[in-house]
């Protein structure tokens, strides 16, 4: 059965979980498999689906993406060895537990990878989820604008084109 072998840039020691489940998500939410407290992970990052034969790894449209081997990628079938990189975690992917020696310790679906100090405020507070609504505002502000003034410069080239019509008319 394949393991995800974690480390994260603060742990002095990874941590293995073995695909016990058909399905599991890693994320930044509380209601994923694996949890990773990190701004650079989003609520539900990725989704990795064990079919018994191949384990599939599918983006689930995150903010900054997978990088499955130094490709980001949306989709692939993950290969003994492949490294993973979710924000500051990296993740190896391990085809068969018996590559992992008997001692060391294998986890089933508990942990919660802590990317960060554990002063950060939970990824579902109100706080949190106050400062990710003015985010989605701000975003939406932004793209209203870039099109007004996308509309804006559209408009001064056709003045531009009649004055130079009415230029070329007037001589």
């Amino acid at each position: 059965m394949p393991i995800l072998e974690i480390k994260s840039d603060n742990q002095s020691q990874p941590q293995r979980v073995r695909l016990e489940e058909s399905t599991i998500t890693l994320g930044r939410g509380s209601d994923n498999t694996i949890i990773l407290r990190n701004k650079s992970v989003s609520r539900r990052h990725i989704e990795i689906e064990f079919d018994g034969t191949h384990a599939k790894l599918r983006d689930l449209n995150s903010t900054f993406g997978t990088i499955v081997n130094g490709e980001k990628t949306q989709f692939c079938i993950l290969e003994d060895g492949d490294l993973i990189r979710i924000g500051p975690a990296l993740i190896k992917f391990i085809d068969q537990d018996e590559q992992i020696a008997d001692d060391d310790e294998i986890v089933s679906f508990e942990p919660v990878i802590t990317a960060e100090s554990s002063d950060a405020p939970e990824p579902d507070s109100p706080r949190v989820v106050e400062l990710e609504s003015s985010l989605h505002e701000r975003d939406a502000e932004l793209e209203r604008l870039q099109e007004e003034l996308q509309q804006l410069r559209q408009e001064a080239s056709t003045h531009e084109q009649q004055e130079v019509r009415m230029e070329a008319l007037s001589k």
